[in-house]
């Protein structure tokens, strides 16, 4: 496999844009339902899998739904290094569903005070620690079914965008603070000081090095269609 490349998809390969670095899915995890999840292997062939964080505790899987399940509580899976994906322009896309992800601030996929997606009050939302506050869609997602989140982001400029299924966007200006921290899953910090734990379940978490362009969106966009629909 291509590093950043080619992801073998349900059914067919299916080649993804150049700059996947992060490539998380709940397809490729092979445990008995409700085991706990202690690693979530990347299948970008960057090697930036994701394992037990140094507070809180691992979450679970469902089997039937290919997802891993956070319980609002102190699940919490991180990157041991902090020094990876540490980028000042990136774009992700995250499939998750969630009843009601708690309240105020809850981390989907989160490097602290560099990027990263939230839902506050169940609404999908952009943190900009330098100044820039809070980011947030009009709508809510607490409904329990499974939706497409997308962050595109290149700090210091003022085109920045969250989305929701490809609309509800926000458009907002964002600059990164530092890349210190580590990326988690499921929490608002990679040391625990906020915790912010999001009560769901995450199918896919895709993290591409640089901002796609609209062609390169479209073809994510089809892919995780055609994967989760």
């Amino acid at each position: 496999m291509l590093a950043g490349r080619v992801k073998m998809g349900s059914i067919l390969g299916v080649a993804l844009p150049n700059g996947l670095v992060l490539h998380l899915s709940g397809k490729n995890i092979d445990l008995p339902n409700l085991a706990n999840v202690s690693s979530w292997q990347d299948v970008s062939g960057y090697g930036n899998h994701m394992g037990t964080a140094n507070f809180g505790t691992n979450p679970k899987y469902n089997s039937t739904n290919k997802s891993v399940i956070f319980n609002g509580i102190n699940n919490v899976l991180a990157l041991a290094d902090s020094t990876k994906l540490a980028l000042a322009e990136s774009s992700i896309f995250v499939v998750a569903k969630t009843s009601n992800a708690g309240s105020s601030f809850r981390g989907i996929v989160v490097k602290q005070f560099a990027y990263g997606i939230f839902f506050s009050d169940n609404k999908l939302t952009f943190y900009d620690w330098t100044g820039g506050g809070i980011n947030s869609v009009s709508v809510t997602s607490n409904d329990n079914t499974l939706k497409r989140y997308e962050a595109h982001l290149k700090s210091g400029t003022t085109d920045n965008k969250i989305s929701v299924n490809g609309g509800n966007e926000k458009v907002f200006l964002y600059t990164t603070a530092n890349q210190n921290s580590a990326l988690v899953l499921g929490a608002g910090s990679g040391d625990g000081s906020s915790p912010q734990h999001f009560n769901g379940e995450i199918n896919e978490i895709l993290i591409f090095n640089h901002r796609l362009v609209v062609d390169d969106i479209n073809v994510v966009r089809n892919y995780l269609t055609s994967e989760w629909g």
